[in-house]
């Protein structure tokens, strides 16, 4: 252990006898999941850099951290520099807890990443988590998403904005957020040149009842925002009631010029066919875009078509989202045409779509083929057990009656005649997807091919998912 190793060991466990010693002196509940970790940490000279209290885990689940509590963990902690993760989504906090978090940031210099999603904290709080951001200039992402913080605090960090240089990543998605506030946000970001992530999704619940020169200034704000904004790389906008018609006459022509835009999230909007025609349009020589979502839209098979054309074109888009878009084995068909040329595209989201025995036939192929192969028992009931329909495939475990399918839901083998058999080629060498990187996977009973779904990490950056072919030769199909 080097020195400043020793430092932070010591410092660790100052704090914790300081955390104790406050606690006890006002009255205040010693969270033992926080002294165990910090002891354990100590112990085994492990300097931790997140503080992890999330309301949702096992330990906080029945007592969530409050206001008093907060105080007791945050005050002793402000002056040390060994965490730079505060993760506190889940828990009660409200307006009183964020202003002891404010007073938190005005004199911590190591903490870069502050998590509040899901709290109870409301315009005042987030008032006074801006204004204490005006001073700080080391916090680098702030998550308050999931909070009723409403227009006045939207308002508060669309002021801060303007002035604070260190924020890099901002999530404020449904937040309550009303007109004034978005176009406040949108109207700030035309300018600023430090932020590089931004998710406002899910903020137009009151505002869908806006007159149609309300949603046009609204629209026309965003637009802008994405012309105007050369650093911004990451927006988020889902459930913002995009339509077609905002797509073509607002959207489009600003997304087509920006060139520093990496990901890009429509999901769950109002885009058809004809909104998705003309995004694909837009994009089909964009130089940067790596990820687009257009997740629980209606593009159907001519916006499939379009984003057929649109991976024809651009050889730099990694990611393509198209699950739940009411895509029927046409549109699956354009897809996997698609990707027969190129071959530059990491991930593809296809399930929810209208899957048939022929677009199964289309695409297996394209991801290495059926994961697990069943056949039925000579004189055997012949009638596929219910949950296989509901469940998808089973993951062959030959020692034990017990087995697990892709969504990881166990079931029972009593009464089922169906036994897995091996596939005759379970290496497709050609396969186009590798197989982790797709919510689709298939499965063959009796010859027939099957769909269901694969979970996959949604998270990831695209550069983060597998390039199956990144050390052979790319094959042709």
């Amino acid at each position: 252990m080097n020195a400043l190793e020793e430092d932070l060991s010591k410092e660790i466990s100052e704090y914790t006898e300081e955390y104790q010693l406050y606690c006890k002196n006002n009255n205040i509940k010693i969270r033992n999941e926080l002294v165990s970790f910090l002891t354990n940490q100590t112990i085994s000279g492990t300097i931790p850099e997140e503080l992890a209290l999330k309301g949702n885990s096992e330990e906080l689940r029945n007592c969530r951290i409050d206001n008093n509590q907060i105080l007791g963990i945050l005050y002793p902690l402000k002056y040390t520099s060994f965490i730079t993760v505060i993760d506190l989504r889940f828990n009660v906090i409200t307006d009183e807890g964020a202003e002891t978090i404010a007073r938190f940031l005005l004199d911590n210099k190591s903490v870069k990443s502050l998590i509040l999603k899901s709290n109870d904290i409301g315009s005042r709080g987030a008032a006074c988590i801006s204004k204490a951001l005006h001073i700080n200039e080391h916090l680098s992402h702030l998550d308050i998403s999931c909070n009723p913080i409403g227009q006045e605090g939207g308002l508060a960090i669309a002021s801060m904005l303007q002035i604070n240089t260190s924020l890099k990543k901002l999530e404020v998605y449904s937040c309550s957020l009303n007109s004034v506030a978005v176009i406040a946000l949108a109207t700030v970001l035309r300018n600023n040149t430090t932020l590089t992530y931004i998710d406002f999704s899910d903020n137009f619940q009151n505002t869908h009842n806006l007159t149609q020169s309300v949603q046009n200034a609204l629209m026309l704000h965003i637009a802008n925002m994405i012309k105007y904004n050369s650093y911004l790389y990451d927006l988020r906008m889902q459930k913002m009631c995009i339509t077609d018609w905002a797509m073509v006459d607002f959207l489009e022509k600003t997304i087509k010029i920006n060139t520093e835009l990496r990901v890009l999230d429509l999901s769950s909007n109002k885009l058809t066919r004809d909104g998705c025609v003309a995004l694909c349009s837009a994009l089909h020589y964009h130089q940067s875009l790596k990820s687009l979502r257009l997740s629980h839209c209606t593009v159907q098979d001519e916006g499939a078509d379009a984003v057929k054309e649109l991976l024809l074109a651009n050889e730099v888009i990694e990611g393509v989202f198209l699950d739940y878009n009411k895509i029927t084995r046409i549109g699956i068909k354009s897809i996997a045409d698609a990707l027969k040329v190129n071959k530059n595209l990491k991930i593809i989201l296809l399930w929810g779509n209208i899957w048939d025995t022929e677009a199964c036939n289309i695409f297996s192929n394209l991801v290495g083929g059926p994961v697990e192969s069943f056949k039925c028992e000579p004189d055997a009931d012949r009638t596929l057990p219910k949950h296989y329909n509901k469940s998808g495939p089973i993951r062959k475990n030959p020692n034990n009656r017990e087995v697990t399918n892709i969504d990881g839901e166990f079931h029972y083998l009593t009464n089922n005649y169906y036994t897995p058999c091996q596939l005759a080629d379970k290496i497709y060498q050609k396969s186009r997807i590798h197989p982790n990187n797709t919510d689709v996977v298939f499965y063959e009973v009796e010859g027939v091919l099957n769909v269901s779904r694969n979970i996959i990490d949604l998270e990831k950056e695209p550069d983060e998912f597998i390039d199956f072919y990144s050390n052979t030769e790319k094959p042709t199909l």
